[in-house]
């Protein structure tokens, strides 16, 4: 009897193991311990490297792109993300010898990088089939895990904001980025793998995520919920698929929230200070206004932020074309709360054009295979992810910059990019 396992066998554990370590939020800290702040709902670095929670994902990916090497081939995504890691290095070097000597650039420009090459490790892991219903599976398990515990350690706090705390660990930016991006993923794995077979079981999922959308305090990542689950809906409707249970899955978590939200008065100045906190760390005003965030309307805030940043581009051409020397908008607001104005910002406008020039080939890629997207209902999956999340949330936050979830975004992109590759949609045939 063989014991040893094939190649086969061995390619598939490669792909769960990486599939795995990509998706669990575990984060550490430079010095070896692991990120556990339970009890913190917006734990803060405050500037100190020392103290950011870095993921385990970073690892994954490197080890990833490492294990799936043959499947690598020279194209053009991987010149154009070349171009765009080669302008960010070199114009942070250059602030760096000419404007000031200071390591914030080069570091700014490191953390924009690191999440990139996971579009390469995407578009490597779809060279092989069925790696991508591998990949679905150990998503879904992995999220439907963590939400569920989030969701416990939620109703056990007695507060209507979703915790952190996942009991074994805690979701670090879980309720800006992380929910967002489980709730976009959510919603490709529904589309790739329903089946009326398993509807109980996809019908407690969509609660899982809507409850975590509600809770989560992210208008983002509820819009998401509400769109993306519509769209599934009409999806089975068109292919004439029972919708009874899922529709009700859907409406479940606002039924759920509003009958809970009964008892928030009981502690209703507890869910105001963490929300009231939640505002401040997102950096939405600065510190010297910290006590006028309760008056502040959030979507005129962010107007003001955007026009502080676009200002300074307009009015000074070398930041245009260069980048600001200094990160002074930066520490007053945290970011621009844009990923593509962040870019020019930091980097000028040349940077921006090689990220752009990608969507721009990627949404031609979409265009021309339009036609017959109702038969590939996973083509569909990733291209409301790559609409919600590289487009829409990017344009309100800078999720493509931090570590997890801008691995995850590139991630599925590559994917999607990939997806498009291999099979020839408009022929009608794999």
């Amino acid at each position: 009897m063989n014991i040893v396992p094939s190649n086969n066998m061995l390619a598939k554990y490669s792909v769960i193991v990486v599939a795995f370590f990509l998706i669990i939020p575990v984060f550490f800290f430079i010095n070896g311990d692991f990120f556990i702040h339970s009890a913190n709902y917006n734990y803060s670095s405050g500037g100190d490297i020392l103290k950011l929670p870095l993921p385990i994902s970073l690892m994954a990916c490197y080890v990833g792109l490492l294990l799936f090497a043959k499947h690598f081939q020279y194209s053009q995504s991987f010149i154009i993300l070349l171009v765009y890691v080669l302008i960010m290095l070199l114009i942070s070097i250059f602030h760096y010898f000419f404007q000031q000597h200071d390591y914030s650039k080069i570091l700014n420009a490191v953390q924009t990088i690191i999440p990139v090459p996971a579009f390469i490790l995407g578009c490597m892991i779809y060279k092989k089939d069925n790696n991508t219903q591998i990949i679905r599976c150990v998503f879904a398990v992995v999220i439907f895990i963590i939400m569920l515990l989030q969701l416990i350690s939620t109703y056990q706090s007695n507060i209507l904001v979703l915790s952190p705390n996942a009991y074994v660990l805690s979701v670090y930016q879980h309720m800006q980025y992380v929910t967002s991006i489980f709730v976009a993923l959510g919603i490709y794995i529904c589309f790739s793998d329903y089946h009326i077979k398993y509807k109980y079981i996809y019908c407690l999922f969509i609660i899982l995520i809507g409850l975590c959308a509600i809770l989560s305090l992210s208008r983002m990542a509820l819009l998401i919920y509400v769109v993306g689950y519509v769209f599934f809906i009409i999806y089975l409707s068109y292919k004439k698929i029972n919708t009874k249970n899922i529709a009700v899955a859907f409406l479940l978590p606002f039924l759920i929230f509003s009958i809970d939200s009964s008892n928030l008065s009981a502690h209703k100045t507890d869910t105001n200070q963490l929300y009231e906190q939640f505002t401040i760390n997102r950096g939405f005003v600065a510190e010297k206004n910290l006590n006028k965030t309760n008056s502040l309307n959030h979507v005129i805030v962010r107007h003001e932020v955007y026009k502080e940043y676009i200002n300074t581009i307009k009015n000074n051409p070398r930041v245009l074309f260069f980048g600001y020397s200094d990160d002074a908008l930066s520490v007053q607001y945290h970011s621009a709360h844009n990923y593509y104005l962040e870019i020019i910002y930091n980097f000028g406008i040349f940077a921006l054009i090689p990220i752009m020039y990608l969507i721009y080939k990627t949404t031609i890629k979409i265009y021309q295979n339009t036609n017959n997207f109702i038969e590939y209902p996973e083509s569909i999956g990733l291209i409301l992810f790559f609409l919600f999340i590289v487009i829409i949330d990017s344009l309100f936050k800078v999720g493509m910059k931090q570590p997890y979830p801008g691995i995850l975004i590139f991630f599925m992109w590559g994917l999607l990019y990939s997806y498009f590759d291999k099979y020839t949609l408009n022929t009608g045939s794999k």
